[in-house]
């Protein structure tokens, strides 16, 4: 699955056409000229708006029917929105080993990247956490200058967290290394009092 979502594109792993989300006449030609062809924009399952694309009529009518009628009759109440292919926050970063590295047969070294790829989970613009999907760190929307700032927002959280981490244990050796006494040894030297505890 990893293998085929890198080599032949996020929608080779998709489970089908989830919902049409507008229409549109569109011309195109053919051997008699142009011709006026209806196109869907549909979005995938399993996929984040982003890869949502224009389909023709009668490629959906193979794929989905049952969706085109039901666009259709809602009369497009709800309306997709742009804002949905925009990164609002990148939430994790993950290494998909590719099968070769995970089934023990590779030779290269642990430093050889030639094989490794990354993916983020992606929170969307105006979209809940819950549609928030894995992206492979090469498409072209990861390149965007915004994009790039959320990768080092990213990178500040994770280096915070790290440092938080990091005081936090010392904190709790320097706890757990002070001993609390309720009275004073018989050998403290005179002078010292209840009050030095």
């Amino acid at each position: 699955c990893v293998k085929k979502k890198i080599e032949s594109g996020v929608h080779s792993v998709s489970e089908g056409i989830e919902s049409i989300w507008d229409s549109r006449e569109v011309e195109v030609p053919d051997a008699e000229g142009l011709q006026k062809q209806k196109q869907y924009f549909v979005k995938y399952k399993g996929l984040a708006h982003i890869h949502n694309h224009w389909v023709s009529e009668s490629q959906l009518h193979l794929e989905a029917l049952s969706l085109v009628a039901k666009f259709n009759q809602r009369n497009q109440v709800t309306r997709w929105k742009h804002e949905w292919t925009v990164p609002q926050r990148l939430l994790k970063k993950r290494l998909i080993v590719s099968p070769m590295q995970s089934d023990g047969n590779h030779s290269g070294l642990a430093g050889d990247s030639s094989d490794c790829h990354y993916e983020w989970l992606i929170k969307w613009r105006g979209l809940d956490y819950e549609h928030a999907t894995w992206e492979l760190e090469n498409a072209s929307f990861l390149r965007s200058p915004n994009t790039q700032s959320l990768v080092k927002e990213y990178e500040n959280r994770r280096e915070n967290a790290k440092k938080n981490v990091s005081l936090s244990r010392i904190d709790k050796s320097k706890k757990e290394s002070s001993i609390k006494l309720s009275k004073l040894p018989a050998e403290i030297s005179p002078g010292l009092d209840y009050n030095h505890l």
